[in-house]
């Protein structure tokens, strides 16, 4: 459930020679480690099936482990998808290996998000002792950055027939500047033909997709060369439409798509509406609600060994008034929560700091997470006597939710910047 970000998973092959080597060649290449298929699957850890020359036996076993619900990701590599692996990764064959890598994080990110939204229903379920019943979501809403050319207006069309909210940006700056406004179901990235591609090569495009919370699909022709830069953000792309597709099969894929991960969101404090968990200040989660929920994503850190991490933000002013930060913390808090993952958990922990739970997030990717958010903030040009500072703790065994949150609030600062 970490994906690629977090660890690297043991691919089990179910192959055989002379494809079986190939095939560990071509996944050592991409940082993969091999394995043969074990007589027990481990739950998360992916089995590429090899189609084309997986023994009857191989394919046995792949069925009895779908027919007895194991949770784990199936790769299939070459020729049809069997009936009951339908909904696995699939792979045309061995040449879109490369695309592995994007594919498992985007497996690994939807199981992360449909286990949060499950835990924020039983967690709301235990404090409020009613079902978390959120007010009814609005329609979900795509960002296309580039969408330049003429065969992209008919899918527009398409996705707007199927109550997609569509929303293009042509630059970059224009695309960041909807992200901190607005609050996308999913992006779009058009590279369409050659000449589209000057947008894949910005810098600034990719680091916008590096530090993405939403799912990311991408629309690209695959007739053409791929350049090293867009291959980048392939290998980040939930998922990869081909520009040579019918515009209507591309636009029923993308709307399927796009409503599963809008409904599979995880409830906020705010759509619960429910004041027990709402703090009415900052309109995120309460610290009764937060040391609540992160004991419940505690046990499960321990159960599946998956890293959990707790970051805090504190907001002091020059003059040591805490009133003048308390003023200024609806609005930090705002900024943080567009930029946080779906996964993230935030709430107000007193009068002057908010705490963030990350699940299966190692402190490095949660300091990467808050050097985006500092930057954030930097730019909303707060008075000069307001500054901010972070704090990160990686779970410990013998941490309790409480004493984690603690430990994070007591531990030396990775981040302190003067809004200037």
């Amino acid at each position: 459930m970490g994906g690629a970000n977090f660890m690297t998973p043991a691919i089990e092959l179910a192959a055989a020679s002379p494809r079986l080597e190939m095939l560990k060649t071509r996944l050592k290449s991409l940082g993969f480690i091999t394995c043969e298929v074990r007589d027990e699957p481990v739950p998360f850890e992916p089995i590429l099936v090899d189609i084309p020359s997986a023994s009857s036996e191989q394919m046995k076993s792949v069925h009895r482990q779908v027919m007895s619900g194991v949770t784990r990701p199936f790769i299939l590599v070459g020729g049809d998808t069997p009936p009951h692996l339908d909904g696995a990764i699939t792979l045309a064959n061995e040449r879109e290996l490369h695309r592995l890598p994007g594919k498992l994080a985007a497996y690994y990110r939807r199981a992360n998000t449909e286990q949060e939204a499950a835990f924020r229903v039983s967690s709301i379920q235990d404090l409020t002792g009613t079902p978390a019943t959120p007010a009814p979501r609005s329609l979900p809403s795509v960002l296309v950055i580039g969408g330049s050319s003429a065969r992209f207006l008919a899918l527009q069309a398409a996705l707007k027939a199927n109550d997609i909210d569509v929303v293009a940006a042509f630059t970059v700056p224009t695309a960041q500047d909807y992200l901190t406004k607005r609050d996308f179901s999913a992006v779009l990235i058009d590279l369409g033909d050659s000449r589209d591609r000057r947008i894949a090569n910005q810098a600034l495009l990719r680091e916008l997709v590096a530090g993405l919370p939403r799912p990311l699909f991408i629309l690209q022709n695959r007739d053409e060369p791929v350049a090293q830069d867009t291959d980048v953000m392939v290998s980040s792309a939930t998922e990869i439409f081909d520009y040579g597709m019918d515009v209507q099969q591309i636009a029923t894929d993308l709307v399927w798509q796009t409503f599963q991960h809008h409904s599979a969101a995880p409830i906020t404090a705010k759509q619960s509406g429910n004041p027990v968990i709402l703090d009415r200040l900052t309109g995120l989660f309460t610290r009764g609600f937060l040391e609540h929920h992160l004991a419940r994503q505690m046990r499960e850190s321990r159960s599946v060994f998956l890293p959990l991490t707790f970051m805090s933000l504190t907001v002091t002013s020059a003059d040591d008034d805490n009133a003048s930060a308390r003023r200024y913390l609806p609005i930090i808090a705002k900024t943080v929560e567009t930029h946080l993952r779906q996964t993230d958990c935030a709430a107000r922990l007193d009068w002057t700091s908010l705490g963030f739970s990350l699940r299966c997030t190692a402190y490095t990717n949660a300091a990467r997470l808050a050097e985006r958010c500092s930057s954030a903030l930097v730019e909303q040009s707060l008075p000069e006597n307001i500054s901010f500072a972070w704090r990160i703790c990686e779970k410990r065994q013998t941490h309790t939710a409480e004493s984690l949150i603690n430990a994070t609030l007591a531990a030396r600062q990775i981040r302190g910047t003067i809004a200037a």
